[in-house]
């Protein structure tokens, strides 16, 4: 009797890893962990959530931490729909730039053509964020270094490229900027603590 409940308990614990394993890796989530911030709780918003991906984790010279963020949007959410459309809207504002502005002509038709058509489905799927985030604990400032939007399909939207230079910035108190900080930072100490 002893035997066949342990042998059941077996085989509904691998059912049951088997299943969340196969979940995460369908929804594109697999290798992303839940980001806490400094308190140990889990960063969640009404419509977001924030994960971080383990294996790119890196410490900098100087103590800075590196890691890849993911900011999920709830896809059922109005604020997934309501960022989609600003994003286009956005888009759109800055196409009706006329020509007698100092900003090139080249630079004006780029935005205008990224308004029309394709450009606007995509952003209509708009799904998450990767960030590739910084953190300097000592001082209590982040900076993110390349920023990259993604569709509900995982396929990139818009790209930014490395920016190795970007500025430093002091998150504001009781925000997400600020909770995202602590998290990594939470994280640092966690590597230190085990080295």
């Amino acid at each position: 009797m002893k035997c066949a409940t342990f042998l059941i308990c077996i085989a509904a614990s691998t059912l049951a890893f088997w299943i969340v394993s196969y979940a995460e890796s369908e929804s594109g989530m697999a290798g992303w962990t839940a980001l806490r911030d400094g308190s140990g709780a889990v960063m969640t918003t009404e419509h977001e959530s924030f994960y971080y991906q383990r294996k790119s984790v890196r410490m900098l010279p100087g103590g800075i931490i590196q890691v890849w963020v993911r900011r999920q949007i709830d896809s059922s959410s109005v604020a997934a729909e309501r960022l989609s459309k600003e994003n286009v809207d956005i888009l759109a504002s800055l196409s009706t730039i006329e020509s007698s502005t100092s900003i090139p002509e080249s630079v004006i038709d780029s935005i205008a053509g990224a308004c029309r058509g394709d450009y606007r489905k995509k952003w209509a799927a708009y799904s998450y964020d990767l960030d590739l985030l910084q953190a300097d604990c000592a001082k209590r400032r982040t900076r993110a270094v390349r920023l990259v939007n993604c569709d509900d399909k995982g396929r990139v939207i818009y790209s930014t490229d490395d920016m190795p230079d970007a500025s430093w910035t002091d998150p504001i108190p009781d925000t997400i900027g600020e909770a995202q900080m602590e998290g990594l930072c939470r994280i640092a100490k966690q590597i230190r603590t085990q080295e």
